[in-house]
């Protein structure tokens, strides 16, 4: 069929999806798996572990990354075949799904600035504002 495709550097025989929706999936297999205990602690009155919890679990998802990249850099994982497969994906999801988070927060940080500057070149457009903060002054005129 034709979602079945060979990866670059690995071959396998048979059908996979596609690695967003893989990263979105272990995404929310991991909040699910960090919020459970957090509202089992909440329900026991313990209100002030919740940014303990969050911090560790954070901090246990990346050294098993770092773990697992390290088993991924050694000869002996291209042997496992198949049963290396999960290992790599989870690799790869929690990585795409970092890239895509940090990635959504730069264009959403810059579209607002675009915005606002869009707004003042409407509003005013002889005064920017953005050179009005970097320089505190205003634009030195041409001569004409």
């Amino acid at each position: 069929p034709r979602s079945c495709r060979r990866s670059r550097g690995f071959q396998r025989h048979g059908c996979h999806l596609p690695l967003p929706l893989v990263a979105l999936v272990v995404v929310v297999a991991e909040i699910g798996e960090a919020a459970f205990p957090v509202c089992a602690l909440e329900q026991h009155g313990w209100r002030r572990t919740f940014v303990g919890s969050l911090v560790l679990k954070l901090l246990l998802t990346s050294l098993a990354l770092f773990l697992a990249e390290g088993v991924l850099a050694r000869k002996y994982f291209k042997a496992l075949g198949a049963f290396g497969r999960p290992l790599e994906l989870f690799v790869q999801a929690n990585r795409l799904a970092r890239d895509l988070a940090v990635s959504a927060l730069i264009f959403w940080t810059l579209a607002i600035g675009v915005l606002l500057n869009s707004l003042n070149e409407v509003v005013c457009p002889k005064y920017n504002l953005h050179q009005l903060f970097i320089y505190r002054a205003c634009p030195l005129q041409t001569a004409k």
